[in-house]
Formats: C-alpha cells, structure tokens, sequence
C-alpha cells in the first residue's frame, strides 16, 4: 500500500525531464551506485537490463516500419532479421517478420510514382501574419499542435470567427485534408480528423489529395525516413529556421502502388506503431518505478 501511495506521489510531482536527469546521474556516478546497499544496486542493474531491453525492442519495431517503405520505394530490402530476432519477445518477431513478408514486392519496374502535386487537389500554408489572438473563438493551429503526431490542443490559440472567415478565403482545413510542418520541426504529417473549423499558421503546410481515400497512406509515406532524407535534401536553411517551399513540396515523390496494397501498408505500420507505442509507455512506467523505488529505499 504504501508503495502504491509512493508511485501515485511521484507520477504526479515528477515529470518525465526529472525521471530522465535522475537516470543520468545515476548511469554516470558508478561512486554513488557502489555506495548504495546490495538489494538497491541489483534493482538499478535489473533496471537498466530491462531498459536497453525495451530501447532495443522500440529500435526493431521501427527498423521494421522502414524496411516496409523502403521496399516501397524499391530499394533493397534492409537485414533487420538478427535485431527482430534479438529485441523482440518469442513469437512477436514471427508476428513482425510475417508482416514484412506480407508486404507486396513491387513489380521489377517499381510502383508508379508520381509527385505530390500530381496527386494534389491544393497545396497552400497558413496565413503569413500573425492574427490578432482572442480569449475563445476559433482555435487557430501551428507547429506545437501536430508535431507530436497527434492533435495536442492543451496550449491551442484562439481568433475570432470574423477573422477566421476572411483566412478560410485562401486556407480552409477541412476533413482529411494532411497538415504537414514545414518550417522549424519539418516533416511532420498528420490526417485532419477533427469535426470543427480552425485556421492555420504559415509553419503548416495544408495538403488536398484527390482522392481523399489515399490520405492515411500519403500520411505515412511523408513520415517515412526516405522523406526525411528528401527533406534534408531540399530544406532552405534560413538564419534561425529550416523551411520547405511550397513550390518544392509539390516536387515530393510519392510511390502510388494499387489502392488494396496502400491499405495493406498502412494497417502494417499502425499495427507496428501500436507495439512502438506499447513499449514506449512500458519503458516510461520502468522509469517510475525506479524512482518510486528510491523514494522507499534511500
């Protein structure tokens, strides 16, 4: 019970910044671990087994996922079956491998590519000037909402609805459409899901597929490593930011393999990215055990 209580405290006074420093200090201060009693020191050794365990899991997961695109944009297949076998649990890597296998090989000549802009009904940004920011009104979106991968409103800003309206003229997110950052944290794509009006910052990109049955797929193709490397291929580097210009967003290959494989590729890689998720919350509650631990011990 009481280790309960002690989890529960440190959860809710320590963020992950704090659990992180600790950790530090405690890899890098052998002296200090020496100094500890027996019983502490083999929790921290398990501890730290455990952890490089899970890192080397998450690794797997993701080189997985990129050798999935990178048979997609016909390239040779990566070895990536010793780090599946070595960081995945038994059974699990069978389960990754068979999805890799799965993943239809592209005809010699490749899947037909096109560019981005081919593919595209509108590729705008947000507005250039900053608008005037109101307590409540319509939220107005930039980088720090999607970055994460995710819709984060915690910290979202709002303007009136009048001016919304006049942005909504030249920038009008709506359902499905693909918010892509494209300046400062560039390469960060994410699928429109939300059921309410919003405007955006000129640091997103707004994408208009076509056929808005392909925008899970596209969304997972921009946040493939090759597009990474694409970006840092074509970003302009300014004097305190990087940026892609519209213009050259809407050079960006996209492969185009039948609509059946793009629904294939993407429930692999969600399924991959539930597992990637699943060890990232394992090796967070890890960390809070240790220091919940401490806490008790010292």
């Amino acid at each position: 019970m009481r280790q309960t209580r002690e989890r529960e405290r440190v959860e809710q006074s320590l963020s992950q910044a704090e659990i992180t420093r600790l950790w530090t200090a405690l890899t890098q201060d052998s002296a200090y671990i020496h100094s500890l009693d027996s019983q502490t020191q083999d929790f921290i050794t398990s501890f730290d087994s455990l952890r490089l365990a899970l890192i080397e899991r998450k690794k797997a997961l993701q080189d997985s996922i990129a050798a999935i695109f990178t048979q997609l944009f016909h390239q040779d297949k990566p070895s990536i079956q010793d780090r599946i076998a070595h960081a995945l649990p038994l059974g699990e890597e069978s389960s990754v491998e068979s999805k890799l296998d799965s993943t239809p090989t592209p005809p010699p000549q490749g899947w037909e590519m096109k560019t981005l802009g081919e593919i595209c009904e509108k590729i705008t940004d947000g507005t250039h000037k900053t608008p005037k920011y109101e307590l409540s009104g319509v939220p107005f979106l930039s980088i720090q909402n999607i970055s994460k991968g995710y819709f984060d409103l915690s910290s979202v800003k709002y303007i009136s609805y009048e001016e919304h309206i006049e942005l909504a003229k030249r920038c009008e997110p709506k359902l499905n459409d693909i918010l892509f950052c494209r300046i400062g944290t560039l390469g960060k794509a994410i699928k429109n899901t939300l059921n309410f009006e919003f405007s955006i910052f000129v640091s997103l990109a707004l994408i208009r597929l076509k056929d808005k049955s392909m925008a899970d797929y596209v969304v997972n193709v921009l946040n493939c490593g090759y597009i990474v490397d694409w970006i840092n291929q074509n970003k302009v580097d300014g004097v305190h930011t990087s940026k892609i210009n519209l213009n050259t967003l809407k050079t960006l290959p996209i492969p185009l393999p039948p609509l059946a494989v793009q629904e294939q590729i993407v429930t692999q890689v969600g399924q991959i990215e539930a597992k990637i998720a699943t060890t990232k919350q394992s090796r967070l509650e890890l960390e809070r055990e240790l220091e919940c631990y401490l806490e008790t011990r010292l």
